[in-house]
């Protein structure tokens, strides 16, 4: 259904354990034409879920990228203060080409949440202030 001057972009967005997003990724790529991305979502639930700690999309977009030199991560498109999908965003490339858009770790910055008021403090008496 494809035709071969269409512009084709995908979105992975289903069972993230890592040995389903890889399987995806292995089955979709070859349908990405130059140029355009491969997404894959939700690889920050790898260290913030318990259930997939380092075993869900991140850990296959690791492994995916170790086999396959047509893609890689366009680190700027992580430039804001959190993503849900870093290293996700995948572009198609001709084979060993590179990007230089932005440091690799730009994505992976820590992030340091803070809030704008402290608890309550206790007088001396008990009583709340």
């Amino acid at each position: 259904m494809i035709d071969p001057t269409d512009r084709v972009m995908v979105i992975l967005d289903s069972d993230h354990r890592a040995d389903h997003v890889y399987r995806e990724m292995r089955l979709y790529a070859p349908l990405v034409t130059e140029n355009q991305y491969l997404v894959v979502e939700d690889g920050i639930i790898d260290g913030v879920y318990p259930p997939f700690m380092r075993s869900g999309p991140r850990k296959a977009i690791q492994r995916f990228l170790k086999t396959d030199d047509g893609f890689l991560p366009d680190y700027h498109k992580n430039r804001f203060l959190l993503t849900q999908n870093p290293m996700g965003y995948l572009l198609r490339t001709k084979t060993g080409a590179t990007l230089p858009l932005t440091e690799a770790n730009d994505c992976l910055r820590p992030l340091t949440l803070w809030l704008p008021v402290q608890p309550p403090r206790r007088a001396s008496g008990g009583r709340t202030y």
